[in-house]
């Protein structure tokens, strides 16, 4: 399928015949996640305002000293 997508010039029907390809290869490609992150959040009465990244990520400017 990728020989004959080569064999095409650019435009729509390479295009064309490289999705086949990809949804061809796509449909039995089997996965298997290795990995998978635990969000741990902490906080207390003298911070306020953190809101944690969807990804995980935590920075300083996330989270804001409780005022006393």
């Amino acid at each position: 399928m990728l020989a004959r997508a080569e064999s095409i010039q650019d435009g729509p029907e390479r295009n064309k015949a490289l999705a086949a390809a990809t949804e061809f290869v796509m449909a039995d490609q089997p996965i298997i996640p290795l990995y998978h992150f635990h969000h741990i959040v902490g906080y207390g009465p003298r911070v306020v305002s953190y809101v944690m990244h969807p990804r995980g990520w935590t920075t300083a400017m996330q989270a804001l000293a409780a005022t006393e």
